[in-house]
C-alpha cells in the first residue's frame, strides 16, 4: 500500500469502465461534484477481452488511487462520496443513505437475469421482461418510491442534501429511460412521485449538468 493518510484526498486518481455511463457514472459524478480531479479512462468494446485478463474480479469498474487498485462499483461509490461530503457522516444516516443502495442492488438483481448475456432465448426473454414491465419492477419501485416518501427528504432521499444514492437513482432512471431494456416501458418510473422527484433534483445540480453536458455524445 502505497499511501500514507488514505482518507486525505488523493494525489492521483483514475476511474476506468466502458465508455458509456453505466455503473461508473454515479462514481465519476460524486468525485466531480467534489472538485476531485481525476483521471477518466475508458476502455473501447473491442479493447475489453484482453483488458479483462488484467482485471482483479474480470469486471469493471476499477478505481486506482495513488497506485492501489481497487475494485466493486458500491465500494467505490461510498469511497467518493466520504472524499466529497456525499456520504452522511451520522451512523444512521449512512445506513439509510445504504438502505437505498442495497434496494437498488434488489431491484438490478431483478433484471440481471433477463440480459441477453445471460437469457439468450428471446422468446423467454420477452416472457421475462413483459414480468417484469407488469408486475416485479412496478412492486419493486413501489416499495422504493414509499421508503423515500418515509424518509421526507425535500428533493433529494433524506436529509434535504445530495448523497451518492440519489446520484445512483438518477443514473438508474436514465438507464431506464434509455429504452435498453426491450419490453420494459421507458417511463416506468413515471408513476413514482418520490423516486421523480429525486430525478429531478439530481438532474438539476449544476454540476451534474455541467458533467453531462461535457461528456455528452455528439
Amino acid at each position: 500500500m502505497s499511501r500514507i493518510n488514505k482518507n486525505q484526498k488523493p494525489q492521483s486518481t483514475k476511474v476506468t469502465y466502458f465508455p458509456f455511463e453505466g455503473a461508473a457514472e454515479p462514481i465519476r459524478l460524486a468525485l466531480h461534484i467534489g472538485g476531485i480531479p481525476f483521471d477518466d479512462e475508458r476502455i473501447p468494446f473491442d479493447k475489453w477481452p484482453e483488458f479483462k485478463t488484467t482485471t482483479p474480479f474480470g469486471q469493471m469498474p476499477l478505481l486506482e488511487i495513488d497506485g492501489d487498485l481497487v475494485t466493486q462499483a458500491h465500494a467505490i461509490l461510498r469511497w467518493a462520496g466520504k472524499l466529497t461530503g456525499l456520504y452522511p457522516t451520522d451512523f444512521f444516516d449512512a445506513m439509510k443513505c445504504d438502505e437505498a443502495l442495497d434496494a437498488m442492488i434488489d431491484i438490478n438483481s431483478k433484471i440481471a437475469p433477463t440480459m441477453s448475456y445471460n437469457m439468450p432465448d428471446e422468446e423467454q426473454r420477452k416472457k421475462k421482461r413483459a414480468e417484469l414491465n407488469d408486475t416485479v419492477l412496478p412492486d419493486a419501485f413501489g416499495k422504493l418510491d414509499k421508503l423515500l416518501g418515509k424518509n421526507n427528504g425535500g428533493g433529494f432521499i433524506f436529509g434535504g442534501k445530495m448523497t451518492i444514492a440519489d446520484l445512483r437513482l438518477s443514473q438508474f432512471a436514465r438507464w431506464l429511460k434509455s429504452g435498453i431494456l426491450d419490453g420494459v416501458s421507458p417511463d416506468i418510473l413515471e408513476q413514482f412521485a418520490n423516486i421523480m422527484t429525486v430525478v429531478k433534483s439530481v438532474d438539476a445540480d449544476p454540476k451534474v449538468v455541467e458533467w453531462r453536458e461535457a461528456h455528452a455524445k455528439k
